[in-house]
This record gives C-alpha cells, sequence and structure tokens, in this order.
C-alpha cells in the first residue's frame, strides 16, 4: 500500500465451487518487507470456504487484533489459499481499505 491503511472488509465470490473432501478455504494475510506469501500475518478470524454456493458473496470476519489489520506504506495483502482449490473457478476477493 501507498501510505497507512486499515483492513475494512473482505468479500469474495466464485463460478465454480471447490469440490475436494477436504477444506478448501481462502484468507488473506498482511506481509511486511521480505515476508513471502503464506508466512504472513492473516488478517481474517477465519477463512472464507470455497465450497460455498457459486456465484454468492461471502464477508470474511476480520480479526479482532487490530494491528493485523493495519498496514503501513510497503506492506502488502495476498491471498492464501488451502486445501486443494482445483475445481474453484473465477473466484473474485474485493478488499475495501481505509486511510489511516
Amino acid at each position: 500500500v501507498p501510505f497507512p491503511m486499515e483492513l475494512m472488509s473482505v468479500r469474495e465470490s466464485h463460478t465454480t465451487a471447490g469440490s475436494d473432501a477436504g477444506a478448501v478455504t481462502v484468507t488473506v494475510e498482511k506481509l511486511t518487507g521480505t515476508t513471502a506469501p503464506g508466512a504472513g500475518t492473516v488478517m481474517l478470524a477465519s477463512a472464507i470456504n470455497l465450497k460455498a454456493t457459486a456465484n454468492t458473496v461471502q464477508t470474511g470476519a476480520l480479526t479482532a487484533t487490530r494491528p493485523d489489520r493495519q498496514l503501513l506504506a510497503g506492506h502488502r495483502i495476498a491471498a492464501k489459499l488451502t486445501g486443494t482449490p482445483t475445481a474453484v473457478a473465477n473466484m473474485v476477493l474485493t478488499i475495501e481499505l481505509q486511510e489511516l
């Protein structure tokens, strides 16, 4: 991000749901410095289910830990998939930020 921001909401939809036997989810994480995707600070209280009904917008629950939702200039946001998301198609994440 170009200046300090706070994550206000995360919404997700997909046209084809996951079909793997195990959990198929996505979360968002804050990446600072040289932190690699998959090793960041999770910004949601729980992951979003990618096996949910297709074409339905889901709203992720934000973590209650406010500093984990805050970004400084140069921080990044990454999507972190879990499970086997092979069947998931056309996933859209809408991320709303507010300037601090």
